[in-house]
């Protein structure tokens, strides 16, 4: 999917927002199959999470585009798959822990959230001190 946008019409400020655009979507079924109370633990949880996913998307996505730049098209394909599977992977596991039901299934996902938000914080500290402008 990635590989058929271009660089040039694509930020990861985009990428953000998309993310965001998606977590509106799925917030709206699930609050329309199980409830006021459903939203409450989504927007605290499901919000930021897709803002996570996003995050990670962006910040390979952006890494393809350097990669591009400097003529290194196996790298650009690595990163730009990194793009997609990654917050896939990750969404994944979101799904798969919110949805178990057993005595510490809610301290697992309280856990894991925790641990995704500070990758992500993690991670866009990182590459904004190593940012620099892409043509």
């Amino acid at each position: 999917i990635l590989s058929l946008i271009s660089f040039a019409n694509l930020s990861a400020a985009r990428l953000f927002s998309a993310s965001l655009g998606f977590a509106l979507w799925e917030n709206i079924g699930y609050v329309a199959m199980y409830g006021f109370g459903t939203a409450l633990v989504r927007a605290v949880t499901a919000v930021p999470g897709h803002a996570c996913f996003g995050v990670f998307m962006g910040i390979w996505y952006g890494a393809a585009r350097r990669y591009a730049n400097e003529g290194d098209f196996i790298g650009e394909r690595v990163c730009r798959r990194r793009a997609l599977w990654l917050p896939v992977l990750i969404h994944g596991m979101y799904d798969f822990l919110a949805s178990l039901d057993f005595d510490y299934s809610g301290l697992i996902f309280i856990v894991f959230i925790i641990a995704v938000f500070l990758a992500a914080s993690r991670r866009v500290k990182i590459v904004s001190r190593n940012d620099r402008f892409i043509r």
